[in-house]
């Protein structure tokens, strides 16, 4: 697969004011929505486990006990990518979805996520455009940008993260926002044609929003130090080490549970 236009400029075609509406739009279309992840009591009879994988029935409590522990993982599987997170995902149609969260350094030369549902492959780069201005693209397998609402789907890093870049002040734990993984919200929602419902489509979108930072900084201090060294003084992570990367992969797991009620507002 080869990403065309990697690192090339290209200007930012979808507005936000548009996009937060998509997501309001298709956050509403989800027929299990929040009442699916407030209570055991409240939730459906989910369907039967499948395996010993990591199964979501869209219950708040998964959250602290089965989805925040796999942050830790996030950094072994940038430095050796073929490893994967898989779901098992309970549908609105009573039955399981795959989901595979794992790394690929094709076509970008640093270990970029990838999200794979029922054997369909999304690909989720950060490239730049304009003056070192990140932004955050998808593509498939074929390495053709993805599609939504007719335009090339691409977004930010949230305005306030980049506002305090720009200022100089370096909090790369502000990159983990929620208002920056609605955005991606939309993108894997699209993609797997939302049959999930809002919490789990939002767990697994801050996952794999997750994982692109720190195959980022990994391939920063790692892999591709003067390719990436634009972003690693953006994030200002230059400094960092594998340890500070783990270390930061384990508070983006702690920091979803606290904003996870602001994605899916």
């Amino acid at each position: 697969m080869k990403f065309i236009g990697t690192f090339a400029i290209h200007v930012f075609s979808l507005k936000e004011v548009e996009v937060k509406n998509l997501f309001s739009f298709l956050l509403g279309t989800v027929l299990c929505v929040i009442a699916v992840g407030c209570t055991d009591e409240d939730s459906p009879v989910a369907p039967e486990q499948v395996d010993d994988n990591i199964v979501l029935n869209g219950r708040q409590n998964e959250v602290e006990e089965l989805v925040v522990p796999q942050f830790e993982k996030l950094v072994d599987m940038a430095l050796n990518p073929g490893r994967e997170l898989e779901f098992n995902v309970a549908t609105e149609s009573d039955s399981y979805t795959r989901v595979c969260v794992l790394y690929d350094t094709s076509g970008t030369g640093y270990p970029h996520p990838v999200i794979e549902v029922d054997g369909d492959r999304m690909h989720m780069v950060l490239e730049r455009k304009l003056l070192l201005v990140p932004v955050v693209r998808y593509y498939d397998d074929r390495g053709n940008r993805i599609i939504i609402n007719g335009e090339e789907y691409e977004h930010g890093l949230g305005v306030a993260a980049a506002k305090r870049a720009q200022d100089g002040f370096f909090d790369p734990l502000s990159w983990f926002s929620g208002d920056v993984i609605k955005f991606v919200v939309v993108a894997l929602g699209a993609w797997i044609g939302f049959k999930l419902g809002a919490l789990v489509l939002s767990v697994l979108a801050a996952i794999a929003y997750a994982a692109l930072l720190v195959g980022i900084f990994i391939g920063a201090v790692n892999v591709l130090p003067d390719v990436l060294k634009w972003l690693a003084d953006l994030f200002g992570v230059a400094d960092w080490d594998i340890s500070a990367i783990q270390s930061y992969a384990v508070d983006m797991g702690q920091k979803l549970t606290l904003i996870l009620s602001d994605i899916i507002q």
